[in-house]
C-alpha cells in the first residue's frame, strides 16, 4: 500500500496550516454553548456553614436577607429549611434529585427538615420533607403556589427562598400565605459559571480575534514562501510559460 504522503494530489498540511486548523477547532469549541453534560450537577453536598447552598450565585447580595428569613423560621417554628440553587438536575426528575440530596445529607433525620431545590437553568424546582412533617401536602402546595412560584417566574431566587420560609411559618401558625416582594432578575444567574471570573459574552469576540490572527499568520507564511522560491529569468532569455497544475485539494475540518 502506498503511504498517504506519497500519493499524488494529496499533501500533508504545512505547519502554519496545522496551526490554523488547531486554532479554528479551539475557537469553535470555545464559542459553542455548554452542553447539558458539562452542566450536569449530581446531588450536591449541602453547605455546612449555613442553610443555603448556592452553586450558581443566584442569591447574590441578597443572600443575607434569605438567611435571616430561614433563621426566623427555625427560631419561631423549629423548622429547618435548606435551600439549594444549582444549574440543573443532571437530567433527573426534580423530585428524585431533591429527595436523594436530602437523604444523603441527613435532612430526613429531622421530622420538620425541608429542602427546597431550584435548578435555575432547567427552570424547575422541588421540595423534600419527611412524611411525618407538620407541613402537609396542602400546606406545601399553598406556599408553593403563593410565595415560591411567582418569585421563580420573575427569576428572583432570593425572594423564592424568603417566600418559602415566611410561607411555612404562616401556614404553621394558621395565617394566610402572602407573596414576597419580587424584583425581576437574570434568567441565567452567573451564566452557570459562578466564581470563574470569565463571562461567556467574551467567547465569541475572542474566537473571532483568534481566527483573524491565525489567518494573518498563515497568509504571511505563504507570501514569505513564495518570495523565497521565486526566480528571475536571465536577461534576453524568454520566460517559460508555467505548466498548468492540477488544483491543490483542500481539507475542511468539521466538528
Amino acid at each position: 500500500m502506498t503511504p498517504l504522503a506519497s500519493r499524488p494530489g494529496v499533501s500533508r498540511l504545512s505547519i502554519p496550516g496545522r496551526i490554523l486548523a488547531a486554532t479554528l477547532t479551539a475557537a469553535l469549541w470555545m464559542s459553542l454553548p455548554g452542553t447539558p453534560a458539562a452542566r450536569a450537577t449530581e446531588p450536591v453536598p449541602l453547605s455546612r456553614e449555613g442553610q443555603i447552598t448556592d452553586e450558581v450565585g443566584a442569591l447574590g447580595s441578597r443572600k443575607p436577607q434569605a438567611e435571616t428569613a430561614l433563621d426566623r423560621l427555625f427560631e419561631t417554628r423549629r423548622v429547618k429549611l435548606s435551600v439549594a440553587c444549582v444549574p440543573d438536575f443532571s437530567g433527573r426528575d426534580a423530585q428524585t434529585w431533591t429527595d436523594e440530596t436530602a437523604n444523603r445529607d441527613g435532612l430526613g433525620l429531622g421530622q420538620d427538615d425541608v429542602l427546597l431545590a431550584v435548578a435555575t437553568h432547567d427552570r424547575r424546582y422541588a421540595y423534600s420533607v419527611d412524611q411525618g412533617s407538620r407541613l402537609t401536602d396542602d400546606r406545601l402546595r399553598d406556599v408553593a403556589n403563593t410565595a415560591v412560584e411567582p418569585a421563580l417566574r420573575q427569576n428572583d431566587w432570593a425572594a423564592a427562598a424568603v417566600g418559602a420560609a415566611d410561607g411555612y411559618a404562616a401556614v404553621l401558625s394558621g395565617d394566610p400565605v402572602t407573596a414576597p416582594a419580587v424584583t425581576p432578575g437574570a434568567a441565567e444567574p452567573g451564566d452557570g459559571s459562578a466564581g470563574t471570573g470569565f463571562s461567556a459574552n467574551l467567547l465569541v469576540p475572542l474566537a473571532v480575534l483568534v481566527v483573524a490572527l491565525a489567518t494573518a499568520v498563515l497568509t504571511f507564511s505563504r507570501r514569505r514562501r513564495r518570495t523565497r522560491t521565486r526566480t528571475t529569468p536571465a536577461a534576453g532569455r524568454r520566460r517559460r510559460r508555467p505548466s498548468r497544475r492540477s488544483p491543490r485539494r483542500r481539507w475542511w475540518w468539521t466538528s
